[in-house]
């Protein structure tokens, strides 16, 4: 797969169909398109990201809902569109910036078609128990049951996933066994992003209902090659409970 679109998370404006022609990439929005110097650590088309981190509270410039978070010193906000935003560390491995360990906000997401297409699955629902219930379900993964929980005084259900190794079926858009879990995002705002999973690697999914009948999707991220899984699982949970939303 070519640079930026590699492992679990695909900003498909950026990346091929699989149709063999690029995706038309819309422009960002203005306060995305402000700083023609982007932060040290911000990825390509990162938006407002702020970069490298002190230890400290923030608040999220472009992505929606506004969102408030508290890291410690060595982390890194390398994205900060409408529809996406992403925290990962300095000491994490990396294999490109969209593979690499870290926590992934996407708003309104919807579960990903499994016939590979820039589409939902059918017939399923948005709320945070019914995805949840439909990740856990899929043939192709490895995962807990679902369970309920709440950041931020929002509820939801939280899953682990992983790929199976059983799992042989690949997508146009990958040279692997992936499978598509959710898509999101509005292709005139910028970036439409789809999550996969694919060997390897291990993922923790919050989906959170959110008052205006929307979700958000937190998507904590482990790649081969740093921690253990359970080990990031309990650096992460700090940030992640530090997490405000805006009304």
């Amino acid at each position: 797969m070519a640079a930026f679109c590699t492992a679990a998370i695909i900003l498909l404006a950026a990346c091929d169909s699989g149709q063999g022609a690029p995706i038309p990439t819309a422009q960002p929005p203005p306060q995305a398109a402000e700083s023609a110097s982007p932060a040290a650590g911000c990825a390509p088309q990162g938006g407002t990201c702020r970069g490298d981190l002190a230890a400290g509270t923030y608040t999220t410039t472009t992505f929606r809902p506004a969102i408030t978070y508290t890291v410690p010193d060595g982390w890194i906000n390398g994205l900060d569109l409408p529809g996406n935003f992403l925290l990962s560390r300095t000491v994490d491995p990396d294999e490109n910036f969209y593979g690499s360990n870290g926590i992934n906000l996407m708003a309104d997401v919807a579960p990903a078609a499994q016939d590979c297409a820039e589409a939902a699955e059918p017939a399923v629902g948005r709320t945070a128990q019914e995805i949840t219930r439909w990740l856990a379900g899929l043939p192709g993964l490895k995962s807990t049951t679902p369970r309920s929980t709440s950041i931020g005084g929002w509820s939801g259900f939280t899953v682990d996933l992983t790929l199976a190794d059983t799992w042989k079926r690949s997508c146009p858009f990958a040279d692997e066994p992936v499978l598509p879990l959710t898509i999101s995002g509005d292709p005139a705002q910028f970036h439409l992003t789809r999550t996969i999973a694919v060997k390897g690697l291990s993922q923790r999914a919050y989906v959170l209902d959110r008052p205006d009948g929307k979700n958000l999707l937190i998507l904590v991220l482990d790649i081969p090659g740093g921690v253990a899984f359970d080990d990031y699982l309990k650096i992460a949970a700090p940030v992640v409970e530090s997490l405000r939303f805006a009304p």
